[in-house]
């Protein structure tokens, strides 16, 4: 399985990932991180993916960026 890194965790995401979900895609290797740590830990438990405080320890095949831009 490849490793899917996914910055940000806010609705448009969740939208995203859940749909992805619904429509049978494993996420057990996505990886989720927000600044906070809250807001992925949460996602994460409601997909059943891994959430991560530090996004550069994780070397992932596919990033998905959710943020908003700065």
């Amino acid at each position: 399985m490849k490793r899917v890194l996914v910055l940000g965790a806010g609705k448009m995401v969740e939208a995203i990932l859940v749909g992805l979900k619904d429509a049978g895609l494993d996420l057990s290797h996505y990886y989720i991180y927000s600044p906070s740590g809250k807001s992925a830990e949460e996602l994460a438990r409601l997909l059943g993916a891994k959430s991560t405080k530090a996004p550069f320890s994780v070397e992932p095949d596919w990033v998905l960026l959710g943020c908003k831009p700065q």
